[in-house]
C-alpha cells in the first residue's frame, strides 16, 4: 500500500499567528514546537504554542510577538528519522508531514496606518530625549531631520541614536544647553511615504510632523572655579572642580607672567570634554624656582564658543594672577665659573652640581703658544660643583695661565660629558683662562 504523506498547501501569518494548512485531516495529539523554525529579516521568532484543528487540517503556530505588515517570513519544520507516534504533525493514517525547508509564508497582517506620534520631548545638557507611542522600525535617520532652537537661536543636532524597542531616540547637539535655556524643537514630515531619512514605526508609518517646547532637566551646577594650576616646562595645567563643556578657550584669554614678566602662549591649546582639566602650552619653557603666575578673561555675555565653561554652559568667571606650582625641570646648562691648575691636576667649577659619571679626555684640551696639553678621563664619583682631571704631563714651571678649550657634541649625550643632574650637557667653551697655581 501506498502511503500519502500530507503536505502544506498554505501559509499565512496575521500578527503572532501563522496558520499551516495541509492537504489531509490530522492525528489529534500534542505537536512539540521545538519541530519548528521562524525566520524573518535574518532573525530567528520564537515559538510560544504550537495547536492543531485535525478536522479541518490546520496548524497554529504562536509567535513570541507580532511581526509587521511588511515582514518577510518563512518557516522549517523537521520532522524525525522514522515512524513517530506522537509531538509531531501526522495525517489521520499516521504518516508524518515532511520537512520544510524556509517555506514562505504569505503576510496578511494589517498595516496601522496612524502616523508615529511623539509623547514628549526633554534636553540634558547636549542630549535631546524624545518618546514615541509605539515601537520604532530600525531605519537610522539623518540628523538634519529636526530643527533644535536654544533661547532663539539654532543649536545643530550632530547624531542621533535610536533605541526602537524603547520608543526612543536620542539626539546629540553640537552645544551644551544651559540649565536656565529655552529651548525648542520641530520636525517636518516629508510628503509621501518615506523610505529612509525617517523615523518609522515597525508599519512603516512615518513620524508625524510636530513643533514643541523641550522641557529642560539639566541642574543648575556649582559655580565653575579654577582650584589647581600648575606649570611643567612649557605646559600649563588648569584643574577645575567639575567636568568641562566641549568648548575651547583661545589662548587669547589669558595672560601668563614669570618672574613679573609676562610671556608668550603658543596658540595651541587642549581641551579634555568630560575631563575637569585643561593645557595651556607656552612658546618658551620655564625654569625651575620660577614663579609664574596666570590670569584669564571671560568674555562679556553668555558665549558658548571660546571660553572655558562647565557642561551646562555655565562660564568660568575672570581671574587676576593664579599662581601655578612649578614642576619644572632645570633646562639651563651648567657654567663653568673658574678653572685652575694644581700639583698636575686641572680643577674646574661650576654654578650647579655636576652629574657623576665618566668624562672623555677628547673632550678638554689645553693650550698655550700654539702648543697643546691633554688630559687624562675622569670619573666624577658623586654629584659636585667641582670636578678634576689629571694631566698626562706637567706643564714646564714658568707657566702661569692657559686656554681651555671643551668641545659638546652636537647630539645630546648620555654618558661621556660633562652635565648637570636633570641631563642638560655643559655647552662647547673656547678660549676659557686657566690659572696655574
Amino acid at each position: 500500500m501506498t502511503t500519502s504523506f500530507p503536505s502544506v498547501t498554505k501559509a499565512i501569518i496575521e500578527g503572532d499567528i501563522i496558520t499551516l494548512t495541509l492537504n489531509s485531516q490530522l492525528e489529534e495529539g500534542p505537536i512539540d514546537k521545538d519541530y519548528f523554525e521562524v525566520i524573518s529579516d535574518n532573525k530567528n521568532i520564537a515559538i510560544s504554542s504550537v495547536e492543531s484543528n485535525s478536522l479541518t487540517g490546520k496548524v497554529f503556530i504562536g509567535l513570541a510577538r507580532s511581526l509587521d505588515a511588511n515582514a518577510d517570513v518563512y518557516i522549517s519544520y523537521n520532522d524525525l528519522v522514522g515512524d513517530q507516534f506522537f509531538g509531531v504533525v501526522q495525517g489521520i493514517d499516521g504518516s508524518d508531514l515532511q520537512p520544510l525547508i524556509s517555506y514562505p509564508v504569505e503576510n496578511l497582517t494589517l498595516r496601522d496606518e496612524e502616523p508615529l506620534r511623539l509623547l514628549f520631548a526633554e534636553v540634558d545638557n547636549d542630549k535631546v530625549y524624545l518618546a514615541f507611542d509605539r515601537e520604532l522600525d530600525s531605519v537610522q535617520p539623518v540628523p538634519g531631520i529636526f530643527r533644535v532652537t536654544v533661547d532663539g537661536e539654532n543649536n545643530r543636532v550632530q547624531d542621533i541614536q535610536l533605541n526602537p524597542a524603547n520608543r526612543e531616540a536620542i539626539l546629540t547637539l553640537r552645544n551644551p544647553v544651559r540649565f536656565d535655556s529655552t529651548a525648542s524643537i520641530s520636525y517636518v514630515d516629508a510628503a509621501g511615504d518615506q523610505k529612509s531619512n525617517t523615523i518609522q514605526d515597525l508599519d512603516g508609518n512615518d513620524l508625524a510632523s510636530f513643533d514643541t517646547f523641550l522641557t529642560n532637566i539639566a541642574f543648575e551646577a556649582s559655580e565653575l572655579q579654577v582650584v589647581d594650576g600648575e606649570v611643567e616646562n612649557d605646559t600649563i595645567t588648569l584643574s577645575f572642580n567639575e567636568a568641562l563643556g566641549d568648548s575651547i578657550p583661545s589662548p587669547k584669554n589669558f595672560k601668563v607672567k614669570v618672574n613679573n614678566k609676562k610671556a608668550k602662549l603658543s596658540n595651541y591649546s587642549e581641551l579634555f570634554a568630560d575631563e575637569s582639566f585643561f593645557n595651556l602650552y607656552l612658546k618658551n619653557p620655564v625654569d625651575t624656582g620660577d614663579e609664574v603666575v596666570i590670569s584669564y578673561k571671560d568674555l562679556n555675555g553668555n558665549q558658548s564658543r571660546g571660553v572655558i565653561e562647565d557642561r551646562n554652559g555655565n562660564d568660568l568667571e575672570s581671574f587676576k594672577n593664579y599662581p601655578l606650582d612649578n614642576f619644572s625641570e632645570d633646562l639651563m646648562p651648567p657654567v663653568l665659573d673658574s678653572a685652575y691648575i694644581e700639583d698636575g691636576m686641572l680643577y674646574l667649577d661650576f654654578d650647579e652640581l655636576i652629574a657623576p659619571g665618566k668624562v672623555k679626555a677628547s673632550r678638554i684640551k689645553l693650550f698655550i703658544a700654539n702648543k697643546k696639553y691633554k688630559v687624562n678621563s675622569t670619573i666624577i664619583e658623586e654629584a659636585d660643583t667641582e670636578i678634576s682631571f689629571d694631566l698626562k704631563k706637567e706643564l714646564p714651571t714658568d707657566i702661569r695661565s692657559l686656554t681651555l678649550l671643551y668641545k659638546d657634541p652636537k647630539k645630546d649625550q648620555e654618558s661621556g660629558v660633562i652635565q648637570d643632574l636633570f641631563g642638560t650637557d655643559l655647552p662647547t667653551i673656547k678660549d676659557f683662562v686657566v690659572d696655574v697655581i
